[in-house]
């Protein structure tokens, strides 16, 4: 699996611990949590970037989880993105997505990094 995926105007990928701060003010908006219904807990900067230098280890397929950063090519980070409960079985996981700001939704932002250019 790949680390990224590059669509017409969207970039999904592997969220880094550069991307803590933008994580960090999204897990703490209630609303924003409420719409993404991510089970994340309320952690300190230094907790989440040892979570994801940790899971940076491990390949999707090993962990059956991995979050991404949703980049626009205008707007910078709208998102983020989580492919869970992988079963290698079927080759299939949970795609879950959540876009920071209202004035993002409901654009087809969330499905555009999954088509390549």
């Amino acid at each position: 699996m790949k680390d990224y995926n590059q669509g017409h105007s969207i970039t999904i990928r592997r969220i880094l611990p550069k991307d803590v701060p933008i994580l960090i003010r999204a897990y703490q908006d209630e609303s924003f949590l409420h719409l993404y219904r991510s089970n994340h807990t309320h952690q300190t900067e230094e907790q989440l970037t040892s979570s994801i230098t940790e899971y940076a280890e491990y390949d999707f397929t090993e962990l059956g989880y991995v979050e991404f950063m949703v980049e626009h090519e205008r707007h910078g980070a709208i998102g983020v993105a989580i492919l869970s409960d992988y079963n290698p079985l079927h080759k299939r996981a949970e795609y879950l997505i959540g876009l920071f700001a209202p004035k993002h939704r409901s654009l087809g932002y969330g499905t555009a990094g999954m088509d390549e250019k």
